[in-house]
C-alpha cells in the first residue's frame, strides 16, 4: 500500500511513475484467495481506525461505500473489511501509475544525477527519484548487493514469519456475533477470524493465523508435517478435528516487522532520491503503510 499510494500522490502532481512488482499481482499482504470451498482474506483481515481517526483515502472509500464495519472494539476502535476481500483496497488507489509484475531488481547504481536499476531478466530502468517498499529485510540486500551504505540500525529489524490455515467448516466453532475475530486461542494459534461473516455468508469459515513461535518452528516443513502439527494443535484447543478437505496452507515470511523504525520512513541519498519506506518504517497495518507514504511525499514532493 505504501508503493501504490505514493505512485498516486506523484502522478497527481503530474510525474510519471512505475511500480516494479516482484510478484504476479499486486498489494502484498492485503491478500484475498478464491477457493472452491469459499473466498479467503488470509493476510491483513481488516483496516482498523480509532475514533476520529483519518487518512488520505477516508473520504472518497466511504462514499465509494466499499467498506463495511466489522465490529466495534471496547476503546471504540472500528474495524472495517471489504465486500469483496481485502485486496479491494489496493485496487481502489487512484492512478497509482504503471504497474510492471515479476520484475525483481537485483542491484541499483548512481549515475549522472539518476539511478539505473537492474533487475533479474537484464532489464534496466533509470529514475531520479526512487522509493523502496518491499519488506525491509529485502530491501537491505539489494542495496548491500549495491554497495550503498544504510542507517545499520535498519538491521535490527525483523519479521515475523505466519503459517495461516483456510478452512471451511460445518459449523461455527465459537457461536455468537461478538466471536467475528478472536485472538490468542492459545499459546500457539494467535487469531481466528470467521470469513463468512465479511465475506460470502455460506460455507462457514475461518483463517487462521499462528502465532510467531509455531510459525518459525514448522515454516520450512513439508506442507504434510504442517498439516500435523496444525490437526494436533486444533484437536487440543477446539475438540474437534480440522477438514483434511476444505483446507489450504498459506505461508508469509515477511508476515509483520516485530518492532518499527523510529522514523515513517529511512533517506539514504537526497540526491538522486533514495528511500526505504513501508511497514517497517509505518507499522505493520495497513494505515501504517499509508502514512510511511503521506510522510515521504510531504518531505519529498519531488518539485
Amino acid at each position: 500500500m505504501t508503493g501504490l499510494s505514493l505512485g498516486s500522490f506523484y502522478q497527481a502532481k503530474g510525474l510519471s511513475v512505475q511500480i516494479l512488482e516482484k510478484s504476479h499481482a499486486y498489494g502484498g499482504r492485503m491478500a484475498t484467495r478464491r477457493t472452491n470451498f469459499g473466498t479467503f482474506d488470509h493476510g491483513a483481515q481488516f483496516i482498523h481506525m480509532k475514533p476520529n481517526s483519518d487518512f488520505i483515502w477516508k473520504k472518497d472509500w466511504d462514499e465509494k461505500g466499499f467498506l463495511s464495519l466489522w465490529f466495534v472494539d471496547t476503546s471504540g476502535g472500528e474495524y472495517f473489511v471489504c465486500h469483496s476481500g481485502i485486496n479491494q483496497l489496493s485496487k481502489e488507489v487512484p492512478n497509482p501509475g504503471e504497474i510492471i509484475f515479476k520484475e525483481r531488481i537485483t542491484k541499483v547504481k548512481k549515475d549522472k544525477g539518476e539511478w539505473i536499476l537492474y533487475t533479474e531478466a537484464n532489464l534496466e530502468y533509470r529514475t531520479k527519484g526512487l522509493v523502496f517498499t518491499a519488506p525491509l529485510p529485502q530491501s537491505l540486500q539489494i542495496l548491500r548487493d549495491s554497495e550503498i551504505d544504510y542507517p545499520k540500525h535498519l538491521d535490527e529489524i525483523v519479521y515475523n514469519k505466519a503459517i495461516v490455515a483456510l478452512f471451511s467448516f460445518e459449523e461455527e466453532l465459537i457461536p455468537g456475533r461478538e466471536n467475528k475475530f478472536q485472538t490468542n486461542l492459545s499459546n500457539n494459534i494467535r487469531s481466528l477470524a470467521l470469513q463468512s461473516s465479511k465475506l460470502e455468508a455460506s460455507p462457514i469459515r475461518y483463517t487462521m493465523v499462528m502465532s510467531p513461535e509455531f510459525s518459525e518452528l514448522h515454516f520450512e516443513k513439508e506442507e504434510e508435517e504442517i498439516r500435523k502439527a496444525l490437526e494436533s494443535e486444533f484437536a487440543m484447543v477446539f475438540s474437534k478435528n480440522l477438514p483434511k478437505e476444505k483446507l489450504q496452507i498459506k505461508k508469509w515470511r515477511y508476515s509483520e516487522p516485530k518492532k518499527k523504525a523510529d522514523s515513517p520512513y529511512s533517506l539514504i541519498s537526497a540526491s538522486p532520491l533514495l528511500v526505504l519506506a513501508g511497514d517497517a518504517f509505518g507499522g505493520g497495518s495497513i494505515l501504517g503503510a499509508i502514512r510511511s507514504a503521506e510522510a515521504v511525499y510531504k518531505d519529498w514532493p519531488l518539485d
